[in-house]
């Protein structure tokens, strides 16, 4: 999930409705989704002039003592 300024802007693999930090993702991400980028658009009204926080919240299928996680990230800008 991405939030900018607090705002949910985009989500991928997590069910609908609010989400709290011991929502569970939708589905387990193993063997090529391990190493798959999910490309997520945040809408543009987000990103208006002015300072941003952007924040990315991740969640696990699994329990909350898997050693398995990882996060890349990247911010590319198109005018």
């Amino acid at each position: 999930m991405v939030r900018v300024n607090g705002v949910e802007v985009a989500r991928s693999n997590m069910p609908t409705g609010a989400i709290s930090f011991t929502t569970k993702a939708a589905s387990v991400a193993d063997g090529t989704g391990e190493t798959t980028a999910d490309v997520l658009n945040i809408p543009t009204f987000a990103l208006s002039i002015g300072t941003k926080t952007i924040a990315i919240e991740v969640h696990q299928k699994s329990t909350a003592t898997a050693a398995d996680f990882s996060l890349d990230a990247r911010l590319d800008v198109t005018r």
